[in-house]
């Protein structure tokens, strides 16, 4: 990326040189590096590895009337998906932007919490996964212009809910990017400038 005049100004990439005034951070675990690229200094979102298995289900198992499950101690939750369950350990363990992999002590740290604390045998594992939650440092996302680089807008660290809060969230954006301003929040407390240390 290149900056003229403190602004985004035009951006490299495998395909070609694109010229623009203004480019969308929504780089989920690798939103830090992307600004690292643009020349700025990182504002601390931390990517965080999620494990998640769905056991083979017993026969004659049916879970659709089961609750979710989420245990006091944030260490263990459990839902009806489709005909089975996922559950996850519900870790947050610190890793570089990667593509994810399951930690197996974490697959058998789940298997043994759904033994012991539930009637299911966890004899299979079906699927398992991981994937990368980022959180800033205050577990608030990030949206909004940069205030070091101007056309550099930030939408990124949104902590493992960005399903379910993208369709707002990128509402809002499109608001703050089209017109310099939105009248659905007050996006103060989600501004990059509070990150932001000189």
């Amino acid at each position: 990326m290149d900056c003229t005049a403190g602004r985004i100004s035009t951006v490299h990439t495998n395909r070609g040189t694109i010229q623009t005034r203004c480019l969308v951070n929504a780089a989920g675990a690798w939103a830090d590096g992307l600004y690292a690229l643009a020349g700025g200094t990182p504002l601390g979102i931390t990517p965080m590895r999620r494990t998640i298995i769905v056991p083979t289900p017993p026969d004659g198992y049916e879970p659709g009337p089961w609750p979710f499950v989420h245990d006091l101690s944030h260490h263990f939750y459990m839902k009806p998906e489709g005909h089975s369950i996922i559950a996850s350990p519900m870790d947050e363990d610190p890793i570089e932007p990667c593509d994810a992999r399951p930690d197996m002590l974490r697959v058998a740290e789940i298997a043994d919490r759904l033994e012991r604390w539930t009637r299911l045998t966890v004899g299979n594992i079906d699927q398992r996964w991981a994937g990368l939650r980022s959180f800033a440092p205050d577990r608030r996302p990030v949206m909004g212009e940069d205030p070091q680089i101007a056309g550099f807008f930030w939408l990124a660290g949104q902590g493992g809910v960005g399903i379910l809060t993208s369709p707002s969230l990128s509402r809002i954006a499109a608001e703050l990017l089209v017109h310099g301003e939105t009248t659905l929040m007050d996006t103060d407390a989600l501004s990059p400038s509070r990150l932001i240390t000189t």
